[in-house]
C-alpha cells in the first residue's frame, strides 16, 4: 500500500472581471477643451484625462484670490489699530468675517473647477475614446472606459453539493481559448447564498495577469 496525492477537479465556466473597473464621465455639460489620452493607454492615478472649459471659474478665481490678499491686509490693519485702542473691535470682527467668506466662495469655485478637470480615479488600462475635442458633452456622457487589470477577479458557480469542501486559499487553474497554457489563481470567496432554481453557488477567485493578458469578460 503506498499513499498517492488524490485530487477532485471541480469543472466550471467563469468570467472574468477586472479589479476595479468604471466609465470615466462627464460630472457636468460643458465643452471639451483638451484630451489628454489615446485609446488602450495606460494611466497613472489622479493622471488628468480630460479638461472641459473653465475660463469663466479661473477667472472668478483670479478675482477671489486678489480680494482675499487685499481682506487680509485689512485684517492686520485693523488690528494694529485695534492693539492701540483705535478702532473698534467690531470693525475688526467684520473684516475677519469677509475674509471666511471669501475662503468658503474660494472653496466652492475650487470644486466646480475640480467638476470639470477629469482624472484617472486609479491607474489602469483605458478603453476606447468615445469623444473628440471640442464637442459639448452632457453630464453623465461616457468618455472611456479605465479597467486596473493587473489582477483579476474570476467569478463561476459550482454546485451546492461541493459547498463542504470549497474553502479560500484553494487552488484554481483557469484556461481559455485565446492562449495556450493555464492561469493559476486563488479561490478568495464564496458566495452567503446558493441559487435555489440551479442549486449552485457563486464563487470567486484571484488570478493575477502581470503580463496583461487577460481581459474582462
Amino acid at each position: 500500500v503506498t499513499s498517492q496525492r488524490f485530487q477532485e477537479r471541480i469543472p466550471a465556466l467563469g468570467t472574468l472581471q477586472a479589479w476595479e473597473s468604471v466609465d470615466i464621465t462627464s460630472p457636468v455639460s460643458q465643452r471639451i477643451t483638451g484630451l489628454n489620452f489615446e485609446d488602450g493607454q495606460r494611466v497613472e492615478e489622479g493622471q488628468v484625462l480630460a479638461t472641459l472649459r473653465q475660463e469663466s471659474e479661473q477667472a472668478s478665481m483670479r478675482e477671489l484670490s486678489a480680494r482675499l490678499t487685499d481682506a487680509r491686509r485689512e485684517v492686520e490693519r485693523l488690528g494694529d489699530l485695534a492693539r492701540r485702542n483705535q478702532v473698534a473691535q467690531t470693525d475688526l470682527d467684520s473684516a475677519l468675517t469677509e475674509v471666511e467668506v471669501i475662503q468658503h466662495q474660494i472653496s466652492e469655485l475650487e470644486s466646480r473647477i475640480e467638476d470639470r478637470t477629469i482624472v484617472a480615479p486609479f491607474s489602469g488600462v483605458l478603453g476606447l475614446r468615445e469623444v473628440s475635442e471640442g464637442a459639448l458633452v452632457t453630464a453623465g456622457q461616457r468618455l472611456t472606459t479605465l479597467d486596473d487589470i493587473s489582477r483579476m477577479r474570476l467569478q463561476f458557480t459550482v454546485p451546492a453539493r461541493y459547498l463542504g469542501i470549497l474553502e479560500t486559499g484553494m487552488t484554481v487553474t483557469a484556461t481559455t481559448d485565446a492562449y495556450r497554457g493555464e492561469f493559476i489563481g486563488e479561490l478568495s470567496a464564496v458566495g452567503s447564498r446558493i441559487d435555489p432554481v440551479a442549486r449552485a453557488i457563486t464563487a470567486r477567485a484571484v488570478v493575477p495577469n502581470d503580463r496583461g493578458l487577460l481581459r474582462p469578460g
